[in-house]
């Protein structure tokens, strides 16, 4: 289980779809891998050596692309779509996620997704992020995204 309900996760031993070691034991096509994990042994240094590299890594994920994500709650309607139940307390309330990568903001309840919004320019994006995210980046601000990889073309 996720975070609620609404979100299924599994744990299975396998060998990633794109290893060259290959192998039987790969996951059901259903399942989407998202995390992979080691069993070998890792120390602080490691995980702060490979956190700068995918940071700061040209082309990679996180250096090239603006992303945000938001939690919401649910409403009793979209609620029950997810998971039926009559127990409204906040330990069982569920929740929805809004997310944004680069130009495209998704609304996430369970395992479906729709399309929100596609932004153009960098001024609606900035709109975006206030409106679907609380972050308020000012028009002045998005001067510093120019030029770079991330950047909407306007």
């Amino acid at each position: 289980m996720g975070t609620t309900p609404t979100e299924q996760h599994r744990l299975t031993r396998s060998t990633r779809s794109d290893s060259r070691l290959g192998g039987p034991d790969a996951p059901p096509a259903q399942w989407r891998v998202v995390y992979a994990f080691s069993e070998e042994e890792f120390f602080p240094t490691d995980f702060e050596s490979a956190n700068f590299a995918v940071y700061h890594k040209p082309g990679g994920y996180f250096s090239d692309k603006i992303l945000a994500s938001k939690h919401f709650w649910l409403n009793d309607e979209e609620a029950c779509t997810t998971h039926k139940t009559t127990d409204r307390s906040i330990e069982t309330r569920h929740v929805g996620r809004f997310g944004m990568e680069g130009a495209v903001i998704r609304r996430h309840i369970g395992s479906h997704t729709d399309i929100v919004r596609t932004l153009t320019t960098e001024a609606e994006r900035a709109e975006a992020l206030r409106e679907f995210f609380g972050i308020h980046i000012s028009i002045e601000a998005l001067e510093y995204i120019r030029g770079r990889e991330s950047a909407l073309c306007e």
